[in-house]
């Protein structure tokens, strides 16, 4: 859902095949070492570093973690850099 109501907002995600299709339009606005950054890029720009939630049989508390990918983590500083 989250990916429809960033799209809704003007703002696709990354590499989202089937509702980032807009953002193409919007990579003409980077620089061209970003573009080729981006067109290379093979998975949706969309990462949770926690998620948590509760058993549905034993209550008990779950929370997972990720680390940001290296991918993501260069796609982040190349963006920070703009």
């Amino acid at each position: 859902q989250i990916r429809v109501h960033l799209t809704h907002l003007g703002h696709p995600l990354i590499a989202d095949p089937l509702y980032g299709t807009g953002f193409k339009t919007k990579m003409t606005l980077f620089p061209e070492h970003v573009r080729q950054h981006l067109s290379g890029f093979k998975r949706q720009a969309l990462h949770a570093f926690e998620l948590g939630f509760e058993h549905p049989t034993t209550k008990e508390s779950l929370v997972f973690t990720s680390k940001l990918p290296k991918k993501m983590k260069k796609l982040e500083n190349l963006l920070e850099s703009l």
